[in-house]
């Protein structure tokens, strides 16, 4: 018997606040990164704008802290995608 939730309609809505939360404690706590684009839906993309911080290397430090992130290119940044899974975890004790 799995022990994940069962997904309903409102986990989309979920999972968009879960994005929007991550977005929005980016842009206000950490200077030294940048949101790419407009977060639509479950999805949330940052970059680095400090020469200093190389976001990879931000990324797999948030990956030892137990995020599920991946790195992409053009320009160097990570993303992170809100499932139902990381719905039922305090996003915010990790940042």
């Amino acid at each position: 018997m799995s022990s994940r939730p069962a997904v309903t309609s409102n986990h989309a809505a979920q999972s968009s606040a879960c994005a929007r939360t991550i977005a929005n404690t980016i842009k206000s706590s950490i200077p030294e990164l940048y949101i790419i684009g407009s977060p639509p839906a479950s999805v949330v993309a940052f970059g680095s704008r400090d020469s200093n911080v190389n976001v990879l290397e931000v990324g797999d430090a948030m990956g030892r802290r137990g995020w599920h992130l991946n790195g992409i290119s053009g320009p160097p940044a990570v993303h992170i995608a809100c499932t139902v899974s990381r719905l039922f975890v305090d996003a915010t004790r990790y940042i």
